[in-house]
């Protein structure tokens, strides 16, 4: 919301995309710097070091991160009416209290959703949902079939490491081609090209453990470079069709739905996994993931 409020819509997807690559970066330090303490401190000591981290990193949001300004004219009130210059005195007050969360506020959002937009963002909503449930019905489940393919602890970080590094290296390039292409059809072509990542790792199945490893090494690198693009025109995505004055509520509602995602995809993933093979998880996530990519079509094609 900062993004949105201290930058003109033109700025937005280039905004994101610096704001995600700072995080991809810290994410990749931070794996690093985990790694190395590991082998001088044990769990509880690294707990304890990172949590200071975070409290620090608080403080100096807290500290430098200042809300936007909000001018108002204030128009004097010319009246003969004794003590009517009350009013002008508990304007501001009024003011504060209609800006307090709310049910209201709530439903006057799912109103001006249903008339202003009709289908588009609740559309987007369930897509999104669907396409995290299927990201992570591959990815949550992925360390253990490399564990079974014979990878060791250290090989399985390098892989997700440089998954990591792929999807930070790419954010620029994903943001000038966001912006020149459209948020709605670029989420179309990469989720599409995920959907067939996703395929990918289940024929897996039919190789040798030595070409199953290359090629999941492979779709890890590929997927982190898809998540730059995904990562970016999602969020880009939501804010442009939201209503105005709602982006912060509409994101609010797009993070809820993408962590329950995350949820049903581990269970789902491990569920499938445990029963019928991995395989059988990646195929099923193929398959949610192309009615995830329906949605998004006929929201491009708006």
């Amino acid at each position: 919301m900062l993004i949105v409020e201290l930058h003109s819509r033109g700025e937005w997807e280039k905004k994101l995309g610096e704001y995600n690559t700072y995080c991809g970066v810290g994410l990749a330090i931070g794996l690093l710097i985990g790694v190395l303490l590991l082998l001088v401190f044990n769990f509880q000591t690294l707990y304890l070091i990172f949590s200071t981290t975070a409290l620090i990193s608080a403080l100096i949001g807290f500290l430098l991160i200042r809300d936007p300004v909000i001018s108002l004219e204030r128009h004097p009130i010319v009246t003969t009416v004794p003590r009517l210059g009350i009013v002008e005195r508990v304007r501001i007050w009024a003011l504060s209290i209609h800006q307090l969360p709310s049910f209201s506020t709530f439903s006057n959002f799912r109103k001006r959703l249903r008339f202003s937009l009709t289908q588009d963002l609740p559309l987007y909503y369930l897509s999104v949902f669907l396409l995290f449930t299927a990201s992570n019905m591959v990815f949550v489940p992925l360390p253990l079939y490399l564990r079974y393919l014979g990878l060791s602890g250290s090989l399985i970080f390098l892989l997700y490491l440089i998954n990591n590094l792929a999807a930070t290296t790419t954010y620029r390039i994903a943001v000038k081609r966001i912006t020149k292409t459209g948020n709605a059809r670029i989420m179309f072509l990469i989720t599409g090209v995920r959907g067939l990542l996703f395929a990918g790792v289940a024929i897996t199945k039919l190789l040798n453990p030595t070409h199953a490893m290359v090629l999941i090494g492979v779709v890890l690198i590929l997927a982190g470079l898809s998540w730059a693009f995904m990562n970016t025109a999602s969020s880009a995505l939501t804010l442009e069709l939201s209503p105005l004055g709602h982006q912060g509520q509409a994101l609010g509602g797009m993070n809820a739905l993408i962590g329950g995602g995350v949820v049903c995809g581990a269970l789902f993933g491990g569920f499938l996994t445990n029963t019928f093979g991995y395989y059988i998880s990646c195929l099923c996530a193929a398959g949610i993931q192309s009615v995830g990519i329906g949605l998004l079509r006929i929201i491009s094609g708006h």
